[in-house]
């Protein structure tokens, strides 16, 4: 019998970083009549015992990152495509971010496919893409990296993009 449950614990904090204790959680054991494993009634007149489990210490911390694309409903093939990427910097250190646009089959990419900046605390940085596209339909512009380092640790967030509905050329108001 495997039970598997997933419990809320509410936690009020009074700064930003410090050790919260969420207490502990009483797991109540005892006997349960045959039958099948969702729908068993506990037996009445059997003994039962508690296990008492501590929950260890954890630390919450705020948002370090915002990311935010820009991305055009609408496009045309072969046209160019403008796709910003806005990151927020939440913390109250300058951070050093890298920004990179990961390779795609959809689109060709017109510019710098990576760059790093370092944004300030509190502070914001665009980067902005050129992409190409190079089939029709509706598709995922290319998938956006974004690199830090926190606390010594290496981090990565993808940046969430929609989808692009392309469009073929209007070939009426071309000469030809």
């Amino acid at each position: 019998l495997v039970c598997r449950y997933c419990f809320q614990f509410p936690v009020v904090l009074s700064a930003e970083g410090e050790a919260v204790s969420p207490g502990s959680v009483a797991v109540r054991w005892c006997r349960a009549e045959k039958g099948d494993d969702m729908q068993r009634a506990v037996v009445a007149s059997s003994p039962s015992a508690v296990a008492m489990f501590k929950l260890p210490e954890v630390r919450v911390r705020g948002q370090q990152v915002a990311l935010r694309t820009v991305v055009p409903p609408q496009g045309v093939l072969g046209e160019l495509l403008a796709v910003e990427l806005v990151v927020e910097n939440k913390t109250a250190s300058s951070v050093e971010y890298q920004v990179e646009a990961q390779p795609s089959e959809t689109f060709l990419l017109a510019g710098f496919r990576s760059t790093r900046a370092r944004v300030l605390p509190c502070g914001a940085l665009r980067v902005a893409f050129n992409l190409v596209p190079i089939a029709v339909g509706l598709l995922h512009p290319p998938k956006i990296l974004l690199k830090w380092k926190q606390d010594g640790q290496e981090m990565q967030q993808a940046a969430c993009t929609a989808k692009v509905f392309i469009q073929p050329p209007d070939l009426s108001t071309q000469d030809g």
